[in-house]
């Protein structure tokens, strides 16, 4: 039971997933803050929430940000109904998708900001991903993640999930650069017991950059 109560934090499914999703939507705020401060977010735009959950967030940042539109991404089923309809209310400026980083179901150059929280344990290719994120990405663009564990050699939550792979700092930063981004700057953290992460944000180069690179 214990498991399969841990699965299903990682991948919700059915009645037990949505369950879990909603106390997501709570039990993530602090991290959803730690990884959005101080960041100068477009008054109006599109932005994209990789591994949305219980779509929380995005219903954050639609109610602050109300010229904003957003798509969120899960490959959880679960996630997505439940995302849809947390988000309802927004009508046309929010839309959800089920889909994996790897493949992004978007056009090139669409988003202003992408953002994923704590859901980059489970992506089975960091190079792909990433790339995909920088290509679905606006010039100038900027890609954010935020995340409660970064330190390899600490299985507190490694050792509870299957597939759980935590990247170190300096991996995460090489494939960023790797996928083109520059400006690549980690915050961390303040250190708790559960939690020993940072924020990465990385930035798209711009047209004129791109044009004399």
């Amino acid at each position: 039971m214990a498991n399969s109560f841990m699965e299903q934090m990682a991948f919700p499914k059915g009645w037990l997933g949505s369950f879990i999703l909603k106390g997501m939507n709570i039990g993530h705020r602090k991290l959803w803050e730690g990884t959005l401060q101080g960041l100068a977010l477009p008054e109006e735009g599109r932005i994209l929430d990789i591994g949305c959950g219980g779509g929380g967030m995005l219903h954050r940042l639609l109610r602050e940000y109300p010229r904003l539109a957003a798509d969120g991404l899960d490959v959880s089923e679960t996630s997505v109904k439940e995302s849809r309809r947390k988000n309802r209310c927004y009508g046309s400026r929010c839309t959800i998708a089920q889909g994996e980083a790897t493949a992004l179901p978007y056009e090139e150059g669409r988003f202003d900001l992408a953002v994923t929280t704590d859901s980059l344990y489970w992506w089975e290719d960091l190079a792909r991903a990433f790339s995909e994120v920088h290509r679905v990405l606006k010039p100038d663009g900027r890609f954010v993640i935020g995340l409660e564990a970064i330190d390899p050699t600490d299985t507190t939550w490694s050792s509870k999930f299957e597939r759980m792979i935590i990247h170190a700092p300096e991996e995460i930063v090489a494939y960023l650069e790797g996928a083109g981004f520059s400006d690549v700057r980690t915050d961390m953290f303040p250190k708790t017991r559960w939690v020993n992460g940072a924020r990465f944000i990385a930035r798209k180069a711009g047209r004129m950059e791109a044009a004399s690179s």
